[in-house]
């Protein structure tokens, strides 16, 4: 089994953060969860919460599917609830599948329902990108205030008024859901490809994880900088995990950004070594078959978990 697979496995599978239950009827569903029976290579809903969003229960009903088939899991049963939200309520105490989680909690993160966009991105990148040295020495950062309940954009809010006046740091958000209009903070939708002229991407953890762009970012020409969030945002999808092992994400603090900006073009070998380890991390996260892959061994460990109980 590959390494860094198992490495996740035996994060999202420790025994002393897990709460799974076998009796899941009495246990109440939050909005957008449903409690699920896997069995036969099939998801039969056998519960659901009032309000469901219907295209992550579709991906996450057709994606758990092809993985049961492909991996021919046929002899798996057991039943799970599934929170489709960014992220589980933190007052959720059983065991959960969902698609970001905080990295305490007692759920377990499976693929998220942006993958196949996040691959469609990366497969265009090298159409729409240019080389790092006729890119803007700049890190730029474009996109909504997010807007669910969780409160944890105010991260994106903050930084952006950080550098409004900033010639270095280009922060700006494009859609403002949960927090009030800011003019001196605003802008445009601006393109993935506007984005790429910039020699460094800011990866801001939004509601949850960031779950495109952090991954499109590292496949391209430039450099991203993933901004430390903060201690009660620590949330995680399950590659994050692989982050502990090898070398590609680099994270700034978000009050040196500017600093980092002034002092990388001092060091070209560096920030070239950075630059090729985002592309190996990228090159290995935007395939199908390793989410597949991922997501099959969660299965039959959660199998395992459920029917030794």
């Amino acid at each position: 089994m590959n390494l860094l697979i198992q490495h996740c496995l035996n994060s999202e599978f420790a025994p002393l953060r897990l709460n799974v239950k076998k009796n899941l009827a009495d246990i109440s569903l939050f909005k957008n969860e449903i409690h699920c029976l896997i069995s036969d290579c099939k998801v039969n809903v056998l519960r659901s919460s009032e309000f469901v969003d219907k295209m992550r229960l579709d991906f996450f009903v057709k994606f758990t599917e092809m993985v049961l088939s492909s991996y021919q899991m046929n002899d798996l049963s057991f039943e799970v609830i599934v929170n489709f939200n960014d992220g589980p309520q933190n007052d959720s105490e059983e065991t959960r599948f969902c698609f970001a989680r905080p990295r305490h909690s007692p759920h377990i993160c499976i693929p998220d329902s942006h993958l196949f966009k996040t691959i469609s991105i990366c497969n265009a990148i090298e159409n729409i990108d240019i080389e790092f040295d006729k890119k803007l020495n700049t890190a730029v950062f474009f996109g909504s205030d997010t807007g669910a309940h969780y409160n944890n954009s105010v991260q994106r809010i903050n930084l952006c008024r950080r550098y409004k006046n900033s010639d270095l740091v280009k922060a700006k958000i494009t859609n403002f859901v949960e927090f009030p209009f800011e003019d001196e903070i605003s802008a445009a939708h601006t393109s993935i490809q506007d984005q790429l002229k910039h020699k460094y991407i800011l990866n801001i953890n939004g509601n949850t994880t960031s779950w495109e762009r952090l991954i499109w970012a590292l496949k391209s020409n430039s450099v991203c900088l993933f901004v430390r969030p903060p201690s009660y945002q620590d949330e995680i999808s399950w590659y994050y995990h692989i982050f502990d092992l090898v070398q590609g994400v680099l994270y700034v603090d978000e009050y040196s950004i500017e600093s980092f900006v002034k002092s990388a073009g001092s060091d070209e070998k560096y920030i070239q070594s950075i630059k090729t380890a985002q592309k190996n991390l990228a090159n290995y996260l935007d395939k199908i078959d390793v989410h597949a892959f991922y997501y099959s061994e969660v299965l039959k460990k959660y199998n395992s978990f459920y029917n030794e109980s």
